[in-house]
This record gives structure tokens, sequence and C-alpha cells, in this order.
């Protein structure tokens, strides 16, 4: 249970899209308080503050059962892993910034992550979405076990994009004396585009004009909570580079330093 409601909390800030900055160091604090109320079972502030939207259901209800995922331990460090403003407007189309803000509260027998969203129209600022969580050891960690097809090529490609650009490489700088060899070393070493998959979900994108170094990349979100995201290139510099020496018939004059 505390799986998926950890899930459900990366899966909300997964969601959250748009244009925006930084959060200011007052809402963070006024963000943090909220927390911390729950932390402490006072409630009664945070359903006062809370969006007209979110008190149609049992709120005080939800507020528990959040309060449940934090120890009652003291937590040894507190940050925020992701805070963010988007601009935009209210339901009855008044301009108002959303801040959305994740918290990392570590306690000595675990991790838990918070969410809380605000909007802020003029002078009054609602809690418009909050979630709470326990990260259950080993959450979203990288195993092999239970994944499709087009994960194992991309994690197959992933390591042998990189091998073969790397080879190319130095077959280039062995092989290649003249004036174009800083060149061609240049567009070896990237590679043209950018094929992601989510190694949890099994979702995938695609950016076309993008460039990668040596044609891959791994990377986590949300503090590395989030799940690991593998990316792979088209290596159009290192093919171009084995079909000109093939199309040379493999023979290069060797530095006049040889001779």
């Amino acid at each position: 249970m505390r799986s998926l409601a950890c899930a459900f909390v990366l899966l909300v800030l997964a969601a959250c899209t748009g244009e925006g900055v930084m959060v200011g160091d007052g809402d963070q604090q006024t963000a943090r308080g909220y927390i911390d109320m729950l932390r402490s079972n006072q409630l009664a502030e945070i359903e006062r503050n809370a969006d007209p939207s979110l008190k149609a259901d049992d709120v005080h209800a939800v507020l528990t059962k959040m309060a449940a995922e934090f120890p009652a331990e003291e937590p040894t460090s507190v940050k925020v892993i992701r805070a963010r403003t988007t601009k935009g407007r209210s339901g009855d189309g008044t301009a108002a910034e959303r801040l959305d803000l994740t918290f990392e509260y570590k306690f000595p027998s675990g991790p838990v992550l918070s969410n809380i969203s605000l909007q802020k129209t003029g002078a009054i600022s609602t809690i418009i979405a909050f979630n709470a969580a326990r990260v259950p050891a080993g959450f979203n960690d990288f195993t092999l076990a239970g994944r499709t097809g087009l994960q194992y090529l991309v994690l197959l490609l992933a390591v042998t994009i990189p091998a073969f650009s790397l080879y190319t490489l130095f077959l280039c700088y062995r092989t290649l004396h003249d004036k174009w060899k800083w060149l061609w070393m240049a567009a070896i070493a990237v590679s043209l585009g950018q094929f992601s998959i989510d190694w949890v979900a099994g979702i995938w994108s695609l950016q076309p004009l993008s460039l990668l170094l040596f044609g891959v990349g791994a990377a986590r979100s949300l503090g590395g909570y989030g799940p690991w995201v593998i990316s792979i290139g088209l290596p159009v510099g290192a093919i171009a580079f084995q079909v000109w020496r093939r199309l040379r018939g493999n023979t290069y004059a060797p530095p006049a330093s040889a001779l």
C-alpha cells in the first residue's frame, strides 16, 4: 500500500508540466509549515486553508491518513527536491500562480516525500494539492526483471552505442592525420536525437533535435527517487566516419614524424 501511495505522489509530480520558475524562500517556508502542521496533527489550520474544491471530500480523514505516514521521530534532514512557480489562471479566470513543492524528510526509519501545491490569487493563498508517503526500501531501483522488449533493446543499445562511438573515436585519433581529424572527432563524440524510456513505466519519448554525448544518458528525477530514464542517440558521426573510411579503402598516410 505504501508503495502505491508513494507511486501516486510521484505520478502527481510528473503530471505537473508547463513553464515555471523557482519558488521563493518565503513560499517554501509557508509550504513546509503546512507539512509540519500535518506531522504534528494540527489539521484544523490545513483544512481552513484548503481550496474549496478539496473540501468536498472528507479532508480530515485523508489528512489523518497522510499524517500517519510520518514517523514519531524527528527528521535528520529536510530539503526541497522540487520547487517551481507556474503562471496561470484560477477557476474564475483570475490571474494566479501555482506553487509546486516537494520536500524530502529523512528519518532514521526511512524517508518521507511530501508534495504540496499552493495557489496564490492576489493576497489569498490556498492549498490545492497535498500528498505524503513513505518511500519503501528499494523503491524505483534499477532491476532487469519484468521489463518489456523495447526496454531491453534500449538497454542493449545504451551499452553498444557508446562502445561503438569510443572505438570509432580511438580509430579516428590513431589513423587520421589530416586537417579534418579534430572535426571528425567532434562529430563522432556526439549523437543526434534522443530516445528516452522510463525504466519503470516503459513510457518513451523522442527528441529529434537533440545532441547526446557518446549516444547515451541516464538520470533520475526528484532527488533520486524518480524512476531511471535511459536515453540513447543515433551515432551519425561515428557511422559516417566508418563509411567514409571504408570508401577510402582504410588507407591513410602516416604522420610526417613517423617517416
